[in-house]
């Protein structure tokens, strides 16, 4: 990974530092940060073929850490305002957050039960099992060889 000082420039009206990231694969990230906090205020970068900026605002102290709470997007002529109303660090995420919603009172796939199911698909043979599937195969070709 490279990174270079391009310069100062502008964002929101206010000076801003800019530097170029660019990954081992190719892709160019431009990232600003402000001069005095040296906190990120801007990205932006070509995502799939379509340029993406992001604006961060409103940094607050959460546990110490400066975290934005105003995230403004702006991808393929869109723009998507995002707003934090709560942040914790390193916090505890309970199971069920990840649940599927429901939704019209119809009751979406249980992915544990899916899961369970294409382990059991996709579990290669046990060795004896493999010697099993061997044997009967050549039994199946030697009696075809036999009966022509």
């Amino acid at each position: 990974m490279a990174v270079t000082f391009v310069g100062h420039a502008q964002v929101r009206g206010k000076d801003a530092l800019q530097l170029e990231v660019t990954a081992p694969t190719g892709v160019k990230l431009q990232v600003f940060f402000d001069p005095q906090t040296h906190l990120i205020v801007k990205e932006a970068a070509t995502v799939g073929g379509v340029e993406e900026e992001i604006l961060y605002d409103d940094y607050r102290a959460v546990e110490g850490v400066k975290l934005p709470h105003k995230i403004e997007l702006h991808r393929a002529g869109d723009k998507y305002d995002i707003s934090v109303t709560r942040a914790v660090i390193s916090g505890t995420v309970g199971e069920r957050v990840f649940d599927f919603p429901k939704k019209s009172q119809v009751q979406l796939p249980d992915l544990r039960a899916l899961s369970r199911k294409s382990t059991r698909i996709r579990k290669p043979p046990t060795k004896s099992g493999r010697t099993t599937q061997a044997r009967n195969l050549k039994k199946r070709w030697s009696s075809r060889a036999t009966a022509g």
